[in-house]
């Protein structure tokens, strides 16, 4: 590792600086204040951080690599049932690999995720970061601008002003998936998912640095969960959160003898498919779509009709827990299609509202440009004069269909439609005279 070079490489030159003392017999000289095994760093890093202090503590749980149960070391077989009248998933836990000290029975997956509470330890242990977190609580929101996300109405939606209460830390949750082999359009397809924990208590500046973030846990490979088996990977994030929201005894720099802290998670953040695992959400294709209101995917152009009933999190919540109790699966696809509602064990946490808690991430929203499609190809808002905009076929029918529908224009003659094929692939050019 290149570490460890470079701690080998230090201690070389430290080793060498005294010998040159001792060989030149200068007065002073270094070896008058200290020896060599005073100055001298471990050459294995892994020693190095265990002598800080700041290695995390990672629990490691042994996974179903099917339906992502998770059991203590000593189970063999996964028994999970989907439900109370289903079959066991019957899945063997370990398998027998070759290492180089011959056959060896190792687990076929393990879910590895690490405690908030030990992170949180390390955390407020840094010299100078509660005088930083302190800041959050002084803050005073001006009413014109909103500058940060302490001056949103949002950092007041916990229960008992608990954002602005000193001493209360708040977090958000993204969660999201990538390939680790990097995005490969041949060859076999690898999805691993990162669920991070960033403290919210610290200016914007620092939020998204590292010290700031904690790395919740990590899906097992090669494939990730569906929106069911993930609550089997939520589960102990989510009852850690919910201690967490009583309160904990934390050292820290200004304690350390210890002293109470209580955690709250606000936002949830990630994209689209990414919400609806983490907060149990029917598929954006459902009946029941929309994570806000109870609008049906059919009236989904409807606009003059205005929107569904506003959903809210206490009945996300009721109707998740009528899902889990369901049972049967045919029950819970029935309860799933009038509600557009499945149960989560996030979407559970007692002080949570996974209505209004629910953000969608900025990366999909604006910086790869999804808000502007929508406005400007969708709906045709805000094109550009003298610019042309190129459409799918689809894209185009829909554009031209709403035209029409709406009476923006009288017909669909007023529109000039020129058609070009680059590259075998039919697409439109719409421009209005």
């Amino acid at each position: 590792m290149t570490t460890n070079r470079f701690l080998k490489a230090q201690n070389e030159i430290i080793s060498l600086a005294f010998d040159l003392g001792r060989a030149f017999k200068r007065s002073p000289s270094i070896s008058d204040f200290c020896t060599p095994t005073m100055i001298l760093a471990p050459e294995d890093s892994r020693t190095g951080i265990s002598h800080l202090g700041i290695d995390p503590v990672i629990w490691k749980t042994l996974c179903c690599p099917k339906c992502f149960s998770l059991y203590p070391s000593g189970a063999v077989k996964c028994m999970m049932k989907p439900s109370n009248r289903s079959r066991a998933c019957n899945t063997d836990l370990w398998t027998v690999r070759m290492t180089p000290d011959g056959p060896r029975t190792t687990p076929k997956r393990c879910f590895y995720t690490q405690s908030l509470v030990e992170w949180l330890k390390s955390f407020l242990s840094c010299p100078g970061i509660e005088e930083v977190i302190d800041q959050s609580y002084r803050h005073i929101p001006n009413p014109n601008v909103m500058g940060c996300l302490w001056d949103s109405p949002a950092w007041w939606d916990l229960p008992a002003q608990f954002s602005t209460t000193p001493g209360n830390l708040t977090f958000s949750i993204f969660i999201d998936w990538f390939n680790p082999f990097t995005n490969k359009i041949a060859g076999k397809t690898v999805s691993a998912g990162i669920i991070l924990a960033t403290c919210l208590n610290v200016p914007s500046e620092l939020r998204e640095s590292l010290g700031a973030t904690c790395h919740l846990g990590i899906t097992p490979l090669p494939c990730e969960p569906s929106v069911s088996t993930i609550n089997h990977l939520l589960s102990p994030i989510a009852t850690e959160l919910e201690e967490l929201w009583k309160g904990v005894v934390i050292p820290t720099f200004r304690h350390p003898e210890g002293i109470q802290r209580r955690v709250g998670v606000l936002p949830v953040i990630a994209d689209l498919l990414g919400i609806r695992k983490l907060l149990g959400y029917a598929a954006v294709n459902a009946m029941k779509f929309c994570s806000f209101c109870d609008l049906d995917h059919n009236k989904l152009r409807a606009v003059d009709e205005g929107i569904g009933n506003i959903r809210t999190g206490e009945d996300v919540q009721r109707v998740g827990r009528d899902y889990r109790d369901a049972p049967t699966l045919e029950m819970r696809k029935t309860l799933l299609k009038a509600t557009g509602v499945r149960f989560s064990v996030v979407q559970q946490l007692s002080y949570h509202d996974p209505v209004c808690h629910t953000v969608l991430g900025i990366m999909h929203n604006w910086l790869e440009g999804i808000l502007q499609h929508h406005a400007h190809v969708k709906w045709g808002i805000g094109t550009i004069a003298g610019k042309k905009t190129e459409l799918t076929i689809e894209d185009a029918d829909e554009v031209e269909s709403y035209i029409t529908d709406s009476g923006i224009l009288s017909t669909a003659d007023d529109m000039d439609v020129d058609v070009d094929i680059p590259d075998n692939q039919k697409q439109y050019e719409i421009t209005r005279n």
